[in-house]
């Protein structure tokens, strides 16, 4: 029960974090997800967003690099973060490009619109 008390807990402030750009405490739950080696796909999600938000593309390119496995929102928060730092190219690898089509997701294209 400890381990579900703390994941819910994580959650929510990942998402608090998301919403405010605090890039200090977003590496801090990073650090605490990494040390308890559990960081799912949600928790990765989030931690992609942060540090996009924050302009740490760096760092949510690394989290992202490191994920078992992504969903369309791994995949719309990256690129999203390249758009808004003005680096879309940088999103432009093929394979990233083929995966990406797999979902052919409106979400994902309205966050590569900068207007």
């Amino acid at each position: 029960m400890r381990g579900l008390v703390s994941n819910q807990t994580s959650l929510s402030l990942l998402k608090i974090i998301s919403k405010t750009k605090n890039l200090r405490l977003g590496k801090s739950i990073h650090a605490k997800l990494i040390i308890s080696n559990f960081c799912d796909i949600i928790e990765s999600n989030y931690l992609i967003d942060i540090y996009a938000k924050c302009g740490h593309l760096t760092s949510a390119r690394q989290v992202f690099d490191l994920m078992p496995n992504r969903n369309v929102v791994s995949y719309s928060s990256l690129m999203a973060g390249y758009f808004h730092d003005g680096c879309p190219s940088e999103f432009s690898h093929p394979v990233l490009i083929c995966k990406l089509s797999k979902w052919d997701n409106s979400v994902t294209l309205m966050s590569s619109n900068p207007d």
